[in-house]
């Protein structure tokens, strides 16, 4: 289907940005909004991508006789509808997307809504930026950096998931694996990223710092926030190799998705029991014969550094830092990234940018203290919210109050603000995703 292209004026109201143009394209499963100017075509690109993620979890289309009538409360989820799966907010820059979402760790996000302003979680700076009359009506809203450039298409491929997660899966909240539903969605959305080539080097950058936080000792029922990702995906490569891809998606979709349905929606067992038939033990057993598994794996040299940077939060430490840090030190950090990434980095190039971080000292100028405040909401859900560090935080906020009226020295405010993102954040990733949620 050819896209539908049309132009609207918005001011953007971000620091240093003047008027811009929202751009909107849509096709029959996906609308695409945009900041900046695209090609005609994308829509149908970022449906060819939903394409492979949908034929590589889900490649039989649903049973005819499994799907409920218009006037059931289900034909939302599996009826046919009208309404796009997904709208994509693409942007070319990382700081416009993250002020946007008010969210300073993101990379991407899937949010899903009836009404977004009642969604789980409200993009709100995003939505009272758009023009008054425009309607976003999808079932789901993805978040996705950096188009053109970078990895933007791996990053959709992520959300992309997620969407498809919101409208099928259904697990039940008595079911054995309930508590670590987040660990899987995060680990089936990265394990599509590696196993549709959008990710390599899974073994150093995935099963080896797996392998290492096991090896000193830590329970499953304290998997840390640093490793949700690696660790889910961990998970669904050792199902992915005891059954097809399409069986584990089954299993979590419940009755209408799953090989054990039935036509009256009475009769399906639950999680449990489909995980038993689909794989031939309990969910907890296989968990025992994964983390023998994992704990047996060799990691790649490299991967004691992918460790570290994670564990450490390098990558929120520099995000939340970036104004306060100079161009030649944003590129360094960069390249040691990369090199992390690719299993050539060294310890003390790391020691290097932990360096940069801890002496983070740049020109207080008004724009550098607004760039921080835009900030200061990711702080508090780090460092207050999973740390813990309730009075450090307060005095932060207090201090940036007064240095933006000129009362004190914004150089306290920056010193108190570098102190407390190297001292929390990586407590704050270490946090036990299980623990905080249930």
């Amino acid at each position: 289907m050819r896209a539908l292209v049309a132009t609207l004026a918005v001011s953007i109201l971000w620091t240093g940005a003047a008027q811009a143009e929202w751009t909107v394209q849509t096709a029959s499963e996906i609308c695409v909004w945009s900041a900046s100017p695209v090609e005609s075509d994308v829509p149908e690109e970022l449906e060819a991508l939903l394409g492979e993620v949908r034929e590589y979890w889900i490649p039989d289309p649903l049973p005819a006789a499994c799907t409920p009538p218009q006037t059931s409360p289900l034909s939302v989820y599996f009826g046919p509808s009208d309404v796009p799966l997904a709208t994509v907010a693409l942007y070319a820059d990382a700081e416009t997307m993250r002020r946007d979402l008010d969210r300073f760790d993101a990379v991407g996000l899937t949010t899903f809504y009836s009404s977004a302003y009642e969604s789980w979680y409200c993009p709100r700076a995003f939505l009272d930026r758009l023009p008054e009359d425009a309607t976003i009506r999808s079932r789901s809203l993805l978040f996705v950096c950096c188009y053109p450039k970078s990895d933007w298409e791996r990053v959709l491929v992520y959300q992309l998931t997620g969407a498809l997660q919101v409208i099928q899966w259904d697990v039940e909240s008595t079911c054995s694996a309930y508590p670590y539903v987040d660990l899987l969605r995060s680990g089936t959305a990265r394990h599509t990223e590696y196993a549709l080539g959008y990710l390599d080097r899974f073994e150093l950058r995935t099963a080896g710092p797996v392998s290492i936080w096991l090896a000193e000792g830590h329970d499953l029922s304290r998997a840390p926030m640093f490793l949700l990702r690696d660790l889910g995906a961990s998970w669904v490569d050792a199902l992915a190799r005891r059954a097809p891809p399409d069986v584990l998606w089954s299993v979590l979709s419940g009755p209408c998705r799953s090989i054990f349905w039935n036509p009256l929606f009475t009769s399906w067992a639950g999680f449990d029991a489909a995980f038993v038939d689909a794989y031939g033990l309990s969910w907890d057993a296989f968990l025992d014969a994964w983390t023998e598994e994992a704990s047996a794996v060799d990691p790649p040299a490299g991967s004691v550094h992918v460790y570290r940077w994670l564990r450490d939060a390098f990558r929120l430490r520099a995000t939340l830092l970036a104004p306060l840090l100079d161009e030649e030190q944003r590129a360094r950090i960069e390249a040691v990234a990369e090199a992390v990434y690719r299993g050539a980095a060294e310890e003390r190039w790391l020691d290097e940018v932990d360096g940069f971080l801890r002496a983070a000292n740049g020109d207080p100028t008004p724009e550098v203290l607004e760039a921080l405040h835009e900030r200061e909401a990711t702080v508090i859900e780090y460092a207050r919210g999973y740390a813990g560090a309730i009075g450090e935080v307060a005095e932060v906020l207090r201090l940036g109050i007064l240095a933006r009226r000129g009362e004190v020295s914004a150089d306290a405010y920056v010193e108190a603000f570098v102190d407390v993102v190297n001292t929390y954040v990586p407590i704050a990733v270490r946090q036990p995703i299980v623990g905080l949620w249930w």
